[in-house]
């Protein structure tokens, strides 16, 4: 707990446009938001408003965990690099409660995002938080290689729920799946210009025996060897078109960067 009291303050400056009055706002109320759910319990959503790259970001925040993933997003912009000067299509796989999509948005304002989650409970945050956006396009389904359903583990951390049955899931929900292809026909999408990644261990499912260079000139994401139930091929085999480069994020588990 006290470290996410010594982070805040590192978000704060990164949501408050810069502005220190707006800054010492917003810790604040990440401070109370933080005491909220330690000591009180509080169970009600918590909203902040701040600002990010001129643009104008509405948070929700419902877990302690959340507070984390803003570190991750805003403050050690683990998904700050994108090879395409101007992207016009971006994909999130695994899109959480929005927080890349808030982060995509604000630094590429005219790009159409196509955010995907299987979650219900984070996909209804996803909708408070982006849905209003005329230029996201929300798909609640999994990310697989083939078109249909697959089993959902889930976890009581909101970032865990996995199609791998991992150590500490307490429930399965069976959710839609969608291929990639088949994503980018719904979407009228001839080729994405960044597919970022977070999928919990799907992603060796997903490239396996694929052709990436077929949906993305580039990709980031986590790659979650710990979940790799199946010792399927490591995800960078199937990326032999592209220039590739990583770095540790925890034990078993870096990000990759990849990009034609």
């Amino acid at each position: 707990m006290h470290l996410l009291f010594i982070f805040s303050p590192k978000i704060a400056w990164q949501l408050s446009g810069k502005s220190a009055i707006a800054a010492l706002r917003i810790c604040l109320l990440m401070w109370l938001f933080i005491f909220s759910r330690k000591l009180l319990r509080s169970i009600d959503d918590f909203k902040i408003c701040g600002e990010y790259n001129g643009m104008p970001i509405v948070l929700y925040l419902r877990s302690l965990m959340d507070v984390g993933v803003l570190l991750e997003v805003f403050v050690d912009k683990e998904y700050s690099w994108c090879p395409v000067s101007n992207p016009q299509v971006i994909i999130d796989l695994g899109a959480h409660f929005g927080d890349t999509v808030l982060y995509y948005h604000a630094l590429f304002p005219t790009a159409k995002i196509i955010a995907v989650e299987p979650s219900a409970e984070n996909y209804e945050r996803l909708v408070k938080h982006v849905g209003h956006i005329h230029n996201v396009t929300l798909v609640h389904a999994a990310i697989g290689q083939v078109d249909g359903e697959v089993v959902l583990h889930l976890m009581s951390n909101s970032l865990g729920h996995s199609t791998s049955n991992r150590a500490g899931s307490d429930s399965m929900i069976t959710v839609p799946q969608l291929s990639l292809a088949s994503l980018l026909q719904l979407n009228d999408i001839i080729k994405a210009d960044l597919i970022k990644f977070d999928i919990e261990g799907a992603e060796f499912s997903l490239f396996n025996q694929s052709q990436p260079e077929i949906f993305a000139n580039a990709y980031i994401g986590e790659v979650h060897n710990d979940l790799n139930d199946k010792k399927l091929p490591p995800v960078e085999n199937w990326f032999t078109e592209f220039k590739l480069s990583s770095q540790p994020i925890k034990e078993n588990r870096f990000l990759l960067k990849a990009f034609r």
